[in-house]
């Protein structure tokens, strides 16, 4: 009777103990943190090609300052204000001047509002080759994101993040075009960089076959230099 008295008792200490762990899984929101008061300030790069062989090349600052909240229906939106200027030296506007963004936790998923677009920018827990619809909410077609990798250092000019992760929400190419668009989100902080590569390449019997030489389009790229909690 103590015998089996006892397996019983482990067993149910076992199912306990596997609760608690289903319980406390890390969903991995921290790579996504939101709170009132926080703000991100990031380098922006912006290349644009015409069809007309210009090239401009516009270097700015961006800062994005999580303002407040809205609620909205059934959620709490966060209120994204932001601000640019043309150095670190100028004084940032009185007023948003980049547009009034807004973000969301809801149902496991990061949504944020950009331009009245929203977008799913990130799917918890967190997890490698993970994919979603980021257009789900949106009008402009299925857009299949991938997580990977996950939880991995990277060096960013001369910070190094220990933990991050990459979501990769556009990786096509052929010999006409290119649609290449990425996002890198460290642990503790959100994200620190992106990279989009939105262009056409010139077609005309003197390019050869692997040269790609852009037209049009646009190179986009992002790298935060200061984030205040």
């Amino acid at each position: 009777m103590n015998k089996y008295f006892l397996v019983s008792c482990l067993f149910c200490f076992v199912l306990l103990s596997c609760k608690k762990q289903d319980d406390t899984i890390d969903l991995g929101l921290e790579y996504y943190p939101i709170d009132t008061g926080s703000s991100y300030i990031y380098q922006v790069q912006l290349i644009t090609y015409s069809i007309t062989g210009t090239v401009d090349t516009m270097n700015y600052q961006l800062k994005e300052y999580y303002h407040g909240t809205i609620q909205s229906s059934d959620e709490l939106l966060y209120r994204i204000e932001r601000y640019t200027r043309t150095s670190d030296t100028a004084q940032w506007p009185a007023q948003p001047d980049s547009g009034v963004w807004t973000v969301a936790l809801n149902n496991n998923m990061a949504i944020r509002t950009e331009n009245n677009q929203p977008y799913i920018k990130m799917e918890f827990p967190v997890q490698a080759n993970k994919q979603w619809n980021g257009n789900l909410f949106n009008t402009g077609g299925a857009d299949s994101y991938v997580m990977y990798p996950v939880n991995y250092p990277y060096i960013l000019a001369d910070t190094t993040y220990p933990n991050t992760l990459t979501i990769t929400q556009s990786n096509e190419q052929s010999l006409i075009d290119k649609d290449y668009q990425i996002e890198v989100y460290a642990k503790g902080t959100g994200l620190v960089y992106k990279y989009d590569e939105v262009v056409e390449y010139e077609q005309n019997d003197t390019i050869e076959i692997g040269e790609y030489i852009i037209n049009t389009g646009t190179i986009y790229k992002k790298t935060l230099i200061s984030y205040v909690p």
